[in-house]
């Protein structure tokens, strides 16, 4: 049975997408899930303040100290396959799988909402070990 990492093509062949592949998806420890529906997710993320907001701006303007996102059924499932480390190919394998995808196909349809996911601050990209390197 192959796995997420012997399926990837080898050192011989590096396709752009190969080291996005063999990082790993964490959810971020900060996000706080608001509500958990059958549709969906609702998440916050603490909101980094910025060096101007301060007293006596602050007084006058409130600033938010979370940013607050709804995520479909499918930001629930990656949501909850990175719930516990995951490497970015196993998450496209299992969506492949449970959407009959191939490999490539379910990459292609996921790199740009992981990549949203994780400029969001809800999912955390670590790089690969140093034995995948």
């Amino acid at each position: 049975m192959a796995t997420a990492e012997t399926s990837i093509p080898g050192p011989h062949h590096h396709p752009p997408w190969l080291p996005l592949m063999r990082c790993r998806l964490l959810a971020n420890k900060a996000v706080s899930v608001e509500t958990d529906e059958p549709m969906g997710l609702r998440v916050s993320v603490p909101v980094q303040p910025r060096a101007w907001a301060r007293p006596p701006l602050t007084w006058i303007l409130p600033l938010r100290e979370r940013r607050r996102f709804a995520l479909d059924p499918i930001g629930k499932a990656i949501w909850q396959a990175c719930r516990t480390e995951q490497s970015v190919a196993t998450v496209v394998r299992e969506f492949g799988r449970r959407h009959r995808l191939s490999f490539h196909e379910a990459r292609v349809a996921l790199t740009p909402y992981l990549q949203q996911l994780v400029e969001r601050g809800i999912l955390v990209l670590v790089g690969p070990s140093s034995a995948h390197a």
